[in-house]
């Protein structure tokens, strides 16, 4: 499933376990999966997707942001701009209702494709393998850390 299918079946679905496909990226020090065919919508109206393009596009957020950390750990982080993570990603996990009726998923498995046409990397998500992580990028800016911090991760 997609996104925004997701999104649209949500109380038939809800608490169920779901396989879905989006852009994962970390927007505001919180960790989101995007509909692929709304960014790709986003970016021919305003040529490039920044934080600000959220607001318009199907999400659901991941709600242990602590995943971001073995991410970096994984990936080749992008540089500069709204998140050193925008990458394309398959997911499964169970669904609940958020804050302000957002749409939230807990993750049971997860695989990025670090550049495009690579295969799927499969990322580990056990306790011992996040708290590792987050003990060796402690400075990354996620979660509370974030909300400080400037439009350029780099700063």
């Amino acid at each position: 499933m997609n996104v925004k299918e997701i999104i649209q079946k949500f109380s038939e679905i809800e608490a169920e376990t779901v396989n879905v496909t989006g852009w994962l990226t970390l927007v505001r020090g919180y960790l989101y999966l995007l509909d692929f065919e709304d960014v790709e919508a986003s970016n021919r109206v305003t040529s490039n997707f920044n934080e600000n393009s959220l607001e318009f596009v199907a999400r659901l957020k991941i709600n242990n942001n602590d995943i971001a950390y073995v991410i970096r750990d994984c990936i080749m982080p992008l540089g500069g701009g709204y998140s050193f993570i925008f990458h394309r990603s398959r997911m499964s996990g169970i669904l609940s209702k958020g804050e302000k009726e957002t749409v939230e998923i807990s993750p049971l498995t997860l695989a990025i494709e670090d550049s495009i046409g690579e295969e799927y990397k499969q990322i580990k998500l056990d306790d011992e393998t996040i708290s590792s992580a987050k003990a060796k990028h402690q400075n990354l800016p996620i979660g509370e850390k974030s909300i400080n911090i400037t439009g350029d991760w780099l700063d």
